[in-house]
Formats: C-alpha cells, structure tokens, sequence
C-alpha cells in the first residue's frame, strides 16, 4: 500500500474520513488507487449522514 500513488484529492479523501471517524476497515476497503475522489467522496458523505442520523 505504501509503494501504491494516491492523488493529492484522494489523500485529502482519506484524511476527512479518518477525521470524521470511519473505522480503519471501512476506510481500507474503497482506499484504493483505481478508487476515484468522487466515489471516495460519496462514500464519506453518505457515512456522514448515516452517522448524524445515528446521534438524532
């Protein structure tokens, strides 16, 4: 994984997940190069909703 290349937006991706607090498997299974920022983003958008859903 460390020898992979990442795009800086999917760096910044990953970095937003790890801070709203998806776990580290959930995080590892769509971090992947071929994974592109929008899907990335969707996915994090849509953890965020269902999260804030949870705390209502």
């Amino acid at each position: 994984m460390a020898q992979w290349q990442y795009s800086k937006e999917q760096k910044e991706e990953l970095h937003k997940m790890m801070a709203l607090g998806m776990t580290k498997a959930g995080i590892l299974a769509v971090f992947y190069p071929e994974t592109d920022v929008a899907k990335m983003r969707e996915i994090r958008r849509t953890y965020r909703a269902v999260k804030n859903k949870a705390a209502e």
